[in-house]
């Protein structure tokens, strides 16, 4: 293993700045779509309950015994897992790179059918900071509080559940085709960009 480290060093010495930014761009593009069909793959789990049949008593405990994942990345991710069930249009915006999972993250709680278009287009491009200012502004406005008066319990179970009868099946469908798109463009090592 060290030869091949030894190996890639030497090989991004020989690169130009140019080449080695266009190569990390390259990098974090597939990296965003990866993290976004892992969280496809931890939000499938949380909706069959799997964490409980492959012994963990919690998603957070199957990620950070199983997978091996550090708590600090971890609540982030189930956060994000759990919301996207209910909103496949997270994953998409992940994977595109249009908001960070630590911005998601911030949002999960947060998400209703009224407001998640408007919360993820406001959230693009900003800073987990800038996504908590968000959060805030929203916290005290007339709208989010009838949404959460109208929402008792709104929370880890609501967002683990979402919806039910003709719209639960719809969004799973959405869910299901969404994070199909984003693992076969993960599995094909397409860069989604036109050359």
């Amino acid at each position: 293993m060290r030869d091949k480290i030894d190996l890639y060093a030497r090989r991004l010495e020989g690169l130009s700045t140019a080449e080695l930014s266009r190569e990390a761009e390259n990098l974090l593009l597939r990296e965003r779509r990866i993290t976004a069909a892992l969280i496809a793959h931890l939000a499938e789990i949380s909706r069959r309950k799997g964490h409980l049949e492959l012994g963990y008593r919690t998603l957070f405990d199957y990620c950070v015994i199983h997978l091996r994942l550090g708590k600090g990345s971890v609540w982030n991710r189930t956060q994000v897992a759990k919301v996207s069930i209910r909103f496949p249009e997270v994953l998409e915006h992940l994977a595109e790179g249009k908001v960070s999972l630590s911005s998601l993250g911030v949002l999960a709680t947060h998400l209703s059918e009224e407001n998640v278009e408007r919360l993820l287009a406001q959230a693009e491009g900003k800073t987990k900071e800038e996504v908590r200012e968000i959060v805030r502004a929203i916290s005290v406005s007339t709208e989010d509080r009838t949404v959460r008066a109208a929402r008792p319990g709104w929370g880890w179970r609501s967002i683990t559940r979402g919806p039910s009868g003709k719209e639960g099946r719809a969004a799973r469908r959405t869910f299901g085709c969404c994070a199909a798109g984003i693992i076969s463009s993960v599995r094909s090592g397409s860069s989604g960009r036109s050359s």
